[in-house]
């Protein structure tokens, strides 16, 4: 008999009798400490050498958070920009995601440089040096109106040609 025809055989004899199998096992998990325990090494075990293997084949990422929203390089029109995300543009400007948002929705600050098909927003680094000019003016002008905000940033992208 072959390998193959033994397991062969022995996915047959599982798959007829699964459920006494499976009884057996849950039943001698409840009742026996030690099994119990070796058990729950075993699954230790697997789960750090897996949780290796994974570690030491995952490409190295930098400093960047792992995940969709990491700096890229997006091409608008003609021209290749380097773009953050808004997380990234929230943490510069020292804001909330949620008023960044809010701000775009108000018309306080112009619409994100690219927005992808997902419907992620992407800032440059120049839209992003604008705005965060525009609001350290604006915290130093203390005058807390959202008005005064729009007006900086108004001001701000007319000096700097548009910025992004």
């Amino acid at each position: 008999m072959s390998d193959a025809d033994v397991k062969a055989y022995q996915a047959r004899y599982y798959q007829q009798n699964r459920d006494k199998i499976t009884r057996k096992r849950r039943d001698r998990y409840q009742n026996d400490a030690e099994y119990q325990e070796q058990v729950k090494t075993r699954a230790l075990d697997r789960f750090r050498a897996l949780r290796d293997v994974r570690l030491k084949t995952e490409p190295k990422k930098g400093h960047w958070k792992r995940g969709l929203n990491r700096p890229r390089l997006i091409r608008t029109g003609d021209k290749q920009v380097f773009v953050h995300g808004v997380g990234e543009f929230a943490k510069r400007i020292t804001v909330n995601v949620q008023t960044i948002t809010a701000w775009q929705k108000m018309k306080i600050i112009p619409p994100p440089t690219v927005i992808d098909e997902f419907g992620r927003r992407w800032y440059s680094s120049g839209y992003m040096d604008t705005v965060a000019q525009a609001v350290k003016e604006y915290h130093e002008s203390r005058d807390r109106r959202l008005s005064k905000l729009r007006e900086h940033v108004r001001q701000a992208w007319a000096e700097r040609g548009k910025g992004a």
